[in-house]
């Protein structure tokens, strides 16, 4: 879906803790691995490693980060300096005009060529901050160079928040619906499938009773940051484990989740998958 001819940004969008950030790494991933070798060249000596004949540049930022700002004049200014080092070019000095910045950004995604050409990969533009004079999505080329492709992901506004709704202005701006893809949640064979696959991978499995049971959870919620705590709490469960039906172990993955979440996002993340928990009925606490 990333490797068509739009020459338009392609927008990644869902819920928080959809997978976005997820799904983009493992697009830089694929990218990263692409590296094709032309059969026909055989004149290179028997000993010497091969020369791919195609490089993929790839520029990737990760800004989910809620507590910290991005300026957007200083992530364009870093994009460009990267790209330029990338391509053999000398980068331009910085610049304290922010529409300069912007076309010198614009212009230096001119350096992609077939062989080598450049992926932009950039998470939560959302959270980017903005000068107050200019539009949120000033700095957004509508239109792409042939070898370029920009993919951004960002967070779908609630629906009281009018505020400020950046998807609603990114489809504005980008009249193709083909460039928008969102991210739901599973259907609930597929995410019954997910906890059976990453049970595989730890070499474990369930008994008869606890697979129906975890049919159950997964029933409640298809959420998939729902299924990955609730995947790392069924993978601990010993075969002699057995609950009531009626009451699956939510503790199990609630304190999990709890867990994790004080070691790796800060008290915003707590909160909201404790709210969200709330909202799906998964718990009353």
């Amino acid at each position: 879906m990333f490797q068509g001819d739009a020459s338009c940004p392609f927008v990644i969008y869902g819920t928080m803790g959809i997978g976005k950030t997820s799904l983009l790494t493992k697009v830089a991933h694929y990218y990263h691995n692409l590296l094709f070798i032309d059969p026909s060249e055989e004149e290179q000596e028997e000993n010497a490693s091969p020369i791919p004949d195609f490089v993929p540049v790839i520029v990737m930022r990760l800004m989910g980060n809620p507590d910290q700002t991005y300026p957007m004049q200083d992530l364009l200014t870093e994009l460009t300096q990267q790209i330029c080092v990338a391509y053999g070019q000398e980068a331009p000095p910085p610049s304290t005009d922010v529409s300069e910045t912007i076309d010198t950004f614009h212009d230096c995604m001119n350096f992609a060529t077939k062989g080598n050409p450049l992926f932009i990969l950039l998470d939560a533009v959302d959270n980017l901050s903005v000068p107050i004079m200019l539009d949120d999505l000033e700095w957004l080329p509508e239109s792409l160079p042939e070898d370029v492709k920009l993919i951004i992901t960002v967070t779908q506004a609630a629906e009281e928040n009018t505020d400020r709704d950046i998807l609603a202005d990114l489809q504005d701006k980008i009249s193709d619906p083909e460039c928008f893809l969102e991210l739901g949640t599973l259907p609930d064979m597929d995410a019954f499938k997910a906890i059976q696959q990453r049970l595989y991978t730890e070499d474990r499995g369930l008994s008869e009773k606890q697979a129906i049971s975890v049919a159950l959870l997964v029933q409640k919620c298809t959420h998939p940051m729902y299924l990955q705590f609730l995947g790392n709490a069924v993978v601990r469960w010993p075969s002699f484990y057995i609950f009531d039906a009626e009451y699956p172990p939510m503790a199990d993955c609630l304190d999990e989740m709890i867990l994790q979440v004080k070691l790796v996002y800060n008290m915003l993340h707590h909160i909201y998958i404790c709210s969200f928990l709330k909202i799906h009925f998964i718990t009353t606490k």
